[in-house]
Parts: structure tokens; sequence; C-alpha cells
């Protein structure tokens, strides 16, 4: 997702990732998730991290929604700077 804003080029990248952590004695844990990263003209400005559960409530799927439409209209310049990374 891109698009042109007041000449300064405002991109939003949706992508799944894992991301690990470490537990103590050498355990890993993995968590799925969704990565929004927000980029004005190439450099990374933002981002946003969306875990996903096995089985996700409503009030996540309702989350995940917030978070999509909060990043769409920070690309289409309707929101002035990019949300706190998370």
């Amino acid at each position: 997702m891109t698009t042109e804003s007041t000449g300064t080029r405002r991109s939003v990248t949706v992508r799944l990732e894992r991301r690990c952590v470490r537990a103590g004695a050498g355990e890993v844990l993995a968590y799925p998730g969704i990565l929004l990263v927000r980029r004005v003209g190439g450099a990374q400005v933002g981002e946003t991290w969306l875990p996903l559960g096995a089985e996700p409530s409503e009030a996540d799927d309702e989350h995940l929604i917030r978070e999509l439409h909060e990043a769409l209209l920070w690309q289409s310049g309707r929101q002035a700077g990019p949300p706190l990374s998370s």
C-alpha cells in the first residue's frame, strides 16, 4: 500500500511475522502476529505489532480492523503523524 501525500511518499507494509522472546534457561517462545510498518520516503517511521492468537476473539478482530483503518488513514495523509510503535 502506497500513496503520495504533500510530495512525500507514505507507505504501509502489512506482513505476517513471528517474534521470538527468550524466557530464560535457553527457552525461546515464539509469537505469531501481524506487523504494520509505516515509511515516509522509504525510511521507517513507525511500526505496530498485532499478536495473533490461536482462537482470536471478536475484540481481537475489532482491534485489528481499527489498526488497519488508522494505518490506511495515515498512508492517505488524513492523519498527521504515525502512531507510536507498539
